[in-house]
């Protein structure tokens, strides 16, 4: 065939088309360096012969064949094996890679948007925490019994305010970060212990600045705070109580006095740092097989709740508050660290690391419940081993 012939040169197939009766008729030509194929769809002659292989002759010019469209025979030069792949068999292999890029595309938003939906919890327990910060408290009938509880000095704190956001959330925020980057671990598992740690903290922080304000609890240094010369004034007094009338100029320090329960300093490092224990209690497998049977494993894991029973300590040391209001603060940080940590731990079991984080890796047996196999022995979703008997796990 010439390149620079002005005419085309044709070869024609027809092939019969299954159980339609009609023929489709390919045509190839070639003129002026272009290739193409022109398919026609023609009516079967009654008189066609057709070969053993279905492939007859025809005239490109049979007033029976009707084009359906033109193609560059390029496109039907890619082979599937020994098979000649159809426009249609490209086009639906490439409609197959556009659907698998938007599936993946779909994925990557849908995570996108959970995050995002993660994140506004933290937000909005941020924005509750500072918009109750500075709501006054309830003056309340002070009964002159209790006044025996509230005549101590008013003393500065142990344990700066400053510094609880900084030990007990900006510092194991950190910690994480950089325990997933030096040990090259998964950069989502930062990411959900970090989210875990700021959804407890700030839950926390919301939860007490909402309570302490209805309470209006007296601080054990309350007297100091309303009457600093000593001399007790009172608005409305009975022979039990009344409400007083402090003579102290700033404010703010009577308003803080009457802010006592529960305690913002125990329950923000009870959070914080109980949410680190949690954490420790799983990553030095304390009660799994590794640890078992070594105290210093616990003692390690504990370090940071006993820091933040300190902390709490400090509070009742300084007359800020009542020992009652440190063991609520504590046991409200240390049951909502629980939670989220409890609820991301399921998140990394299943995504991260299962032996570490206690998920299900080994399978069930004999109707068991969730666990791992570490050797010979098999332990539960807490790292406890369970029984073996005869092939059937005894939980």
């Amino acid at each position: 065939m010439n390149e620079q012939a002005s005419s085309s040169s044709t070869t024609e197939g027809r092939a019969s088309g299954s159980g339609s009766g009609r023929i489709l008729t390919f045509q190839t030509a070639r003129k002026r360096s272009k290739s193409s194929l022109a398919i026609y769809l023609e009516q079967p002659a009654e008189q066609a012969s057709t070969s053993d292989s279905g492939i007859t002759s025809s005239s490109a010019n049979n007033s029976s064949s009707r084009p359906i469209g033109q193609l560059p025979l390029s496109s039907f030069l890619q082979t599937d094996g020994s098979r000649l792949r159809t426009p249609m068999q490209l086009n639906n292999a490439a409609g197959s890679s556009s659907t698998a890029r938007a599936g993946a595309l779909w994925k990557v938003g849908n995570v996108m948007w959970e995050r995002a939906a993660d994140w506004a919890v933290v937000v909005v327990a941020l924005i509750v925490l500072a918009a109750s910060e500075k709501e006054p408290p309830r003056a309340s009938y002070v009964p002159k019994a209790v006044l025996s509880d509230t005549n101590y000095p008013l003393l500065p704190n142990s344990v700066p305010a400053w510094s609880v956001p900084l030990y007990s959330l900006v510092g194991p925020a950190i910690l994480m970060a950089l325990h997933s980057a030096v040990l090259r671990r998964p950069m989502g598992e930062a990411h959900h212990l970090i989210l875990g740690l700021f959804t407890a903290v700030m839950v926390t922080g919301a939860i007490t600045n909402l309570i302490k304000p209805p309470v209006g609890r007296l601080r054990p240094d309350f007297n100091a705070r309303c009457w600093p010369d000593g001399a007790m004034v009172w608005e409305k007094e009975d022979a039990l109580g009344g409400w007083p009338k402090c003579t102290a100029s700033s404010h703010d320090s009577i308003d803080e006095g009457r802010k006592s329960f529960p305690s913002g300093h125990s329950s923000w490092s009870a959070a914080g740092l109980c949410y680190c224990t949690w954490l420790l209690l799983d990553r030095l497998h304390v009660f799994g097989a590794a640890g078992a049977g070594h105290p210093w494993r616990l003692l390690l894991a504990c370090m940071p709740a006993l820091a933040a029973l300190a902390v709490g300590i400090s509070r009742v040391t300084d007359y800020w508050h009542h020992p009652t209001d440190v063991a609520a603060g504590l046991l409200l940080g240390c049951f909502v660290s629980w939670l989220c940590y409890r609820q991301q731990r399921v998140r990394l079991a299943a995504e991260v690391d299962p032996v570490s984080y206690g998920g299900a890796v080994a399978g069930q047996a004999g109707g068991g419940g969730a666990g791992y196999a570490s050797g010979s022995m098999r332990f539960d979703e807490d790292g406890m081993p369970l029984l073996q008997q005869q092939g059937v796990l005894l939980v």
